[in-house]
């Protein structure tokens, strides 16, 4: 995106929002209470667990044959 900016426009302008809404996530997670990184913590972990635990009992295939 960086590269097309530097050619067009319209690139420039979403580049633009991205670092500024970038900007206000950092913010938004520095402001965060521990309470809710704590939280948001521990959804991440049950979320990748859910996934290994659905490739097992699923038997999903990781790596094409």
């Amino acid at each position: 995106l960086a590269l097309l900016a530097l050619e067009f426009d319209w690139a420039e302008r979403f580049l633009e929002r991205t670092v500024e809404r970038a900007e206000a996530a950092k913010q938004a997670a520095n402001d965060a209470t521990l309470l809710q990184k704590v939280l948001t913590s521990a959804f991440f972990v049950l979320a990748a667990a859910a996934a290994i635990a659905a490739v097992f009992v699923w038997d999903v295939p990781l790596l094409p044959v």
